[in-house]
């Protein structure tokens, strides 16, 4: 059989496969064995048939095509695995301190561009907003976290990040919480174009052809995220730990002569994720058990010693600085991991379907599967020019596109289908370039063209860059002023009219008050109330289960008033239909109802 013909039934295997995958999509099916209410419940779908469709969509295709290539091409596969070793790199000193000051020029473009934001007033997310404001709130008020407050995402996330905010622009507002966003958006940016060197310095080019790879890599980076937090942007600043990870590990591809250290930094960033953001966190031990893998492969023992003593070295840290919050933690972390995707579940569409986001998320899996393919087709190719150094790179990128679609597990909207695209987007944009540098290299001789034009292609980019970035003059020298005003304005400003009467009323109602209980996804309203809640249950829309609510209802003894009837009581299940237990016992112990703007306020009987 002819090459050709030998490729021809390769990728007629494979598209065989998928069509297997999607027919046999419909037909995975375990019954809902939970009594949260949710859409799983109501269509007796089980949270585990989406990992399961997942897995199969995308392991059985790549099965396929591995073992394909085995028995038609003869592929030594282990072999080829065993041989994926570090190689050494050309130590280019001078060049280094070249690059360096490139990423200056493209760090201090990204800084004028932050300092450039309209520092605008616009009303506030009233759902989503609450989350970040109102735990930070109850940890101002009495330093408790998980124990007093039922944490979804992670403490970092929903605590920590606004309280520092709050601290350090000396001002508890709706606007410093939001500046501290803004700034991890900035440090996002830069992270991903130290990434981007890291990147460069892996490939075969020389030096000159590495800074035109660097450069554009760069451009195309400024598209994965920008500073309208409120857009759904393909990087998010939540992946800060996962891409810092991704840095550190590149740096000993590198070679760098502190392996020892850049191992124990990993093994920091692995477990304090966790308390970063929970979702993040299980991406990230799945790139660690990668890396783990990978230092066995090349002998690098010392280095895995280093890891795994910064892990242990971590937990014995939090758990001697949390105190009594460790066992809240871990009780909060594994109610979460057990509950969330049956509160919050929607189910996945039909790949190459007309449901919903079916377009969106077809072309997804179809971008991770061919990443993951492209992987292994280049370590199992001899005849490829590409360094193992740039394949282990690759690979980890389609390993991790592979973990992050868990962001589209469980709730599959088309926001998180998105968020799972940005890791495949990154993989195909770092080898489409690699390749066409290449093909012009040799088409034009490109190395010679530019290595004594530098300076000029330093010029175009940053024009490029400045053209594609927000830079504005005038906002950059009203900075101080406007920054300012953003952080000190009253919070009256984020939200509506309707919003402050009703705060205003309220408060005359509860001003003696210790707590107050929300039985309404308007999260932000206990913040603006500036009262704790009377149980860790603050947020309707986190919870579920008749345990939950049996607990909240233990805790409604000391609340006299609950707020119901919110704007965004309507986003999910019914209440009446959610809260089974929760529901008829709020109605007949609160049945006084005052209605004001829109809301209402039930008293206690």
């Amino acid at each position: 059989m002819s090459f050709i013909k030998k490729n021809l039934f390769l990728y007629a295997l494979l598209f065989f496969s998928i069509y297997i995958t999607t027919f046999f999509w419909k037909f995975l099916h375990i019954p809902y064995n939970s009594d949260i209410v949710g859409e799983y419940s109501i269509n007796n779908y089980n949270a585990i048939n989406d990992i399961l469709k997942y897995l199969f969509f995308i392991l059985f295709p790549l099965s396929v095509y591995v073992l394909s290539r085995k028995i038609i091409f003869n592929d030594e596969i282990l072999k080829n695995l065993k041989n994926l070793k570090i190689e050494k790199q050309s130590k280019e000193f001078t060049n280094n301190l070249k690059y360096f000051f490139f990423i200056l020029i493209l760090s201090l473009i990204f800084v004028l561009d932050f300092i450039s934001i309209s520092w605008i007033t616009s009303k506030i997310d009233i759902f989503h907003a609450g989350q970040k404001l109102y735990p930070a709130f109850k940890y101002i008020t009495d330093k408790s976290i998980w124990s007093e407050t039922y944490i979804i995402v992670g403490a970092f996330y929903e605590v920590f990040l606004t309280v520092i905010s709050w601290k350090l622009l000396g001002a508890e507002t709706i606007g410093a919480s939001i500046v501290g966003e803004l700034f991890l958006v900035l440090i996002t940016k830069i992270l991903l174009i130290f990434l981007i060197y890291q990147v460069s310095k892996l490939t075969n080019f020389k030096f000159s052809l590495k800074i035109l790879y660097f450069f554009t890599l760069s451009f195309f980076s400024i598209y994965l995220i920008d500073f309208n937090i409120y857009s759904g942007d393909l990087i998010s600043w939540r992946d800060l730990p996962i891409l810092l990870t991704l840095f550190l590990f590149f740096l000993i591809l590198n070679d760098s002569n502190n392996k020892n250290f850049i191992s124990f930094i990993i093994g920091i960033v692995s477990i304090a994720v966790f308390l970063w953001s929970i979702d993040r966190a299980i991406i990230n031990t799945a790139l660690l058990l990668f890396i783990c893998l990978f230092f066995v492969q090349n002998k690098l023992f010392k280095e895995l010693i280093y890891l795994f003593v910064s892990i242990i070295f971590s937990i014995f840290f939090i758990y001697f600085s949390l105190d009594k919050e460790f066992y809240y933690f871990i009780e909060n972390t594994f109610l979460i991991l057990k509950e969330i995707n049956n509160i919050h579940g929607l189910i996945h569409p039909l790949p190459f379907s007309d449901d919903p986001n079916a377009s969106r998320a077809t072309k997804t899996l179809l971008f991770i599967l061919s990443s993951l393919i492209i992987s292994f087709n280049l370590i199992l190719n001899n005849r490829s020019n590409v360094n193992n150094n740039f394949k282990i790179l690759l690979l980890t990128i389609s390993i991790l596109s592979f973990f992050t679609y868990i962001h589209a597990i469980g709730r599959s909207d088309g926001g998180h289908i998105k968020q799972a695209f940005g890791f495949p987007i990154i993989f195909f944009t770092i080898l489409i370039i690699y390749y066409l540098l290449n093909y012009l290299n040799k088409l034009l001789n490109l190395e010679s063209l530019i290595e004594h034009r530098l300076k000029y292609v330093l010029f175009f980019f940053s024009i490029i860059f400045l053209f594609n970035s927000n830079f504005d003059v005038k906002k950059i020298l009203n900075f101080n002023n406007s920054f300012n005003e953003f952080v000190t304005k009253e919070d009256k400003h984020f939200i509506s009219n309707e919003d402050y009467e009703f705060i205003l009323e309220v408060n005359k109602i509860i001003d003696e008050e210790k707590c107050i209980q929300l039985y309404t996804n308007d999260s932000i309203l206990l913040y603006l109330l500036k009262k704790t809640s009377c149980s860790k249950y603050y947020w309707p829309w986190s919870y579920g289960s008749s345990k939950t609510q049996e607990f909240l209802i233990n805790n409604l003894n000391d609340s006299k008033f609950i707020i119901t009837n919110g704007y965004s009581d309507n986003w999910g299940t019914p209440f009446n239909k959610k809260f089974i237990i929760l529901d008829p016992y709020i109605k007949t112990n609160f049945s006084y109802v005052k209605k004001i703007s829109n809301r209402a306020i039930r008293y206690k009987n």
